[in-house]
This record gives C-alpha cells, structure tokens and sequence, in this order.
C-alpha cells in the first residue's frame, strides 16, 4: 500500500474508537493511573480492561486466534495474550502507539533499512513490509514463546531478517524475564530489577542468547531507522550500539520511561547527548517537534508516564 493509503486506512482504524490522547497525566502504568484513565476514556481503554479481566478469570480460551492489522494483515495469534488482543480487538496498538504508528508510515521509504527492537507479534515489522520494498527489515525478538508467531505473520522475501536473540550491551547468554505465561508478553525484559519491582510472581525466568548491535552490523547493513522498545533494556542495547550509532547515524524512536521508571531512561539521553542525536516530540500526526535535552530531563523526574520519543542527528 502506498503511504497515503495506510494513514487514511489507520485514521479510519482509529475513528472507530475512543483514544487515548498522549497526555503525561493519563500515561502511568500503575493502578492510581489505569484508574483515572479508565474514569476519563470510554471505549478502547474500558474495553481492553474488560478483556484483561476476562483472561484473569479464565474467561478467554487457550490457544490461538485470528487478528488482523489495519492494513489487512491476517495474523494467527495467541487467544490469552495483551498485546495480542488489542491487535485483535482494534486492529491497532495502544492508542499511545497512535504517532509512532503515523510517524514510521511516514518516515519509511522503499530504501529504508528498518531494525524493529522489541518486534513481539511483528506489528511494526508486518507494517514496515508494506513500504520497504528495496531496502531491508531486521527484527529481533527473543522470546521463545513470542517469535514463533512473528515468524508465521511475517514475510517480505529475502529482505526480511528475522532474529530469535536478544540485544544488549555484551554477547553471551543472559537471563530474560519472559512475561507471557501471564498474558502480558510486551512487558518481557532483561532487566531483573523491572520484572522484581511490582509483580515478580508474573514472569518467568529463562536463558536467551544476547547480541550487540554492532557486532550484528558487522554482517548485515546498517539501520536507516531504529524502533526500539525493550522495557527498561534500552540503555544496553544503545551503549552496545555505540560505533554504529557514530558512524551511521540512524534515526531512532525509541520509548522512554519517567518517575520511577527514569532510571532506565536517563542513560539514554546521556549516551545521545554525547553522539550528537537532538531529540524530538511525535506528535499525533505522526510529525515531529524538537525539544531539548533540559526538557526532557524535567520530564523524567515527574509523574509516572511512557513516551515514545524520536532521537536524529
């Protein structure tokens, strides 16, 4: 699909459904922040809850169900699972996904060689498919129980890379929380202090094989653009992407964590400040408005929120 048609396609997906607009004091993940989403929004966020509940309760069935993307897309994925169900449920992500969606249609050209990091059921990847037709697609997912799936929903001929390995600061095999057996697999981590923090008892622990990025640039072309959602892992996986970060100079989107979370995310703006990226707002448009690192650094120290945020030299 050409990109004006997969805007217009996501703007009708979404006018289907109350969003949730990407405001800081609605972007909490606690229960004092759900609460006072769910009392502000209709719609997609009461509707998601009533599922997440239902699978609690055992109301949803195991096994795998159809979805399909917003573009068309048919995808096979698994009936019990968060992540899975909002794609079923709205052909979508979350609604905080809204601009990044909008800004990855307009940014990808047929050239671009797109790493999605953090991939989970291939969203962005299947999405990316749509417009990169000369250049390539890197994904990269590491979850046992996740990637079989992104590999059933994904194709794009040989210019599609698909890796069941972990990215970090070092090579090796590492610990990952895996929080699938809990139907929540898009908050899976290498880091053991965001799986310990809350709800420990909702991940399970098992050995994944972890690269560097630049030690997989070194076979394969370098990124044009970066998505990069790891959940409290994106500091390694930028400090392990250091040279290719110098001397390649991708744009990276990439979701920053504020409040508590701030200490996974202050690392990043450390390490861009230092390579020269400047960061920007996506807007709902999917545009981009610049803003300073003094902001930014503000920002994480208030309430509670996640952002996607783009980083350009």
């Amino acid at each position: 699909m050409r990109k004006e048609e997969l805007l217009a396609a996501f703007d009708s997906a979404v006018a289907k459904t109350p969003r949730l607009m990407v405001a800081p004091e609605y972007m909490g993940t606690g229960l004092a922040w759900q609460m006072r989403r769910l009392a502000r929004y209709r719609g997609v966020y009461a509707q998601h809850l009533w599922e997440q509940l239902r699978m609690r309760l055992g109301l949803v069935g195991t096994g795998d169900a159809p979805a399909r993307t917003f573009w068309g897309r048919e995808m096979t994925l698994p009936a019990r699972d968060s992540n899975a169900s909002i794609i079923r449920q709205y052909t979508t992500l979350f609604p905080e996904e809204d601009g990044l969606t909008r800004f990855l249609i307009r940014e990808l050209t047929e050239d671009s060689v797109f790493y999605d990091i953090g991939a989970n059921y291939g969203y962005y990847t299947a999405l990316a498919a749509e417009l990169v037709t000369t250049g390539e697609i890197h994904a990269f997912e590491p979850s046992e129980r996740v990637f079989p799936y992104l590999s059933r929903g994904s194709s794009g001929g040989d210019h599609l890379f698909l890796n069941k390995v972990a990215l970090s600061d070092s090579s090796g095999e590492v610990s990952f929380f895996d929080c699938s057996p809990d139907n929540a697999s898009g908050q899976s981590t290498l880091v053991e202090a965001v799986a310990t923090h809350e709800h420990p008892e909702q991940y399970a622990t098992t050995t994944v094989t972890a690269t560097t990025l630049d030690a997989y640039g070194q076979t394969h072309r370098a990124p044009t653009i970066i998505k990069l959602d790891v959940e409290g892992g994106e500091s390694a996986v930028l400090a392990g992407a250091r040279t290719m970060l110098t001397t390649q100079s991708p744009v990276v989107a990439v979701e920053l964590w504020s409040g508590e979370g701030s200490v996974y995310s202050v690392n990043v703006l450390r390490l861009f400040d230092e390579l020269g990226y400047e960061p920007f707002f996506i807007l709902p448009s999917g545009e981009l408005k610049r803003t300073t690192r003094a902001y930014l650094e503000d920002w994480l120290t208030e309430r509670r929120a996640e952002m996607n945020f783009v980083f350009k030299k």
